[in-house]
């Protein structure tokens, strides 16, 4: 895919005002490991063009991956990270707090054998608006793998997360937030989660490990 380059108009400093956000960016990669190091690059306002062309430009609203004072607008987002790797993406912003996924953009390689996928699925779908996602952080082996649910049938795909324990954390735009450890003894298939309770409902090759549950 082409990366895309965008002009960069610097804005003056700007008073916090209502509908104003705090834009937080998670920028994973091609099967949902977490990228670290990036740096914002353009954050467009879609809504705001400038005279002569071009779009307001809140990049300098970040401060690593996280922005205040983000106008309630559309937006069209790039990012780079280490290695050369850019992303991007158009979004929308529209809560006080706001959570995005940024993809990169990289080459994958398809082997004969397709990456196995984990499929996480909530037991009750998203309320309008709101952003869930889970995130499998490694204990021992520093394996860190993140997914968004979908905002229509609430299911979250993880690519081939290994054997070992995992420390499962599910947050959502609106200020859930829980954690469990799991073990994890071979490729997982199908999971559910139900967030009255933190709990998941796993299939045979993984388990809960007891008395793990942070609210």
């Amino acid at each position: 895919m082409l990366s895309l380059c965008f002009a960069v108009f610097t804005l003056a400093p700007m008073t916090l005002r209502a509908g104003d956000a705090t834009v937080h960016l998670l920028v994973v990669g091609a099967y949902g490991q977490v990228r670290t190091g990036c740096k914002v690059e353009s954050f467009r306002n879609l809504d705001r063009p400038i005279k002569g062309g071009g779009f307001e430009d809140y990049r300098e609203f970040f401060i690593g991956l996280e922005g205040k004072g983000i106008p309630y607008a559309r937006y069209e987002v790039s990012v780079r990270c280490p290695n050369s790797l850019t992303g991007g993406n158009e979004i929308q912003v529209d809560l006080p707090l706001d959570f995005n996924v940024i993809s990169t953009r990289e080459r994958v390689l398809w082997m004969h054998d397709a990456k196995p996928a984990l499929d996480i699925t909530l037991t009750r779908a998203p309320k309008a608006g709101e952003v869930w996602w889970v995130r499998l952080v490694g204990v021992y082996g520093g394996s860190d793998l993140m997914a968004q649910f979908s905002p229509t049938a609430g299911v979250a795909r993880v690519y081939d997360p290994q054997p070992g324990r995992y420390v499962a954390f599910v947050h959502s735009s609106a200020g859930f937030s829980c954690l469990k450890q799991l073990d994890i003894f071979d490729a997982p298939k199908r999971w559910s989660f139900a967030p009255e309770g933190c709990s998941f409902e796993l299939d045979d090759r993984a388990k809960v490990v007891p008395d793990s549950r942070l609210q």
